[in-house]
């Protein structure tokens, strides 16, 4: 019972620290992702909006 409560605590101290390292890095990713979306997002947007004030198809 002691051994399998410690090793469950080791177990999970270790799965822990692993799962730690394995959000932060799909974290850094995915808000490296999200954020070169949004930007592509930011730019598509920006773009679209001054062809459409340009060409004057919302009439601004």
């Amino acid at each position: 019972m002691g051994f399998m409560r410690f090793t469950g605590f080791t177990g999970l101290l270790g799965f822990t620290r692993f799962t730690r390292f394995a959000e932060f890095a799909g974290f850094a990713r995915f808000a490296e992702f999200v954020g070169f979306a949004r930007f592509a997002r930011f730019v598509q947007l920006a773009w679209f909006m001054g062809f459409t004030r340009f060409t004057g198809l919302t009439g601004f």
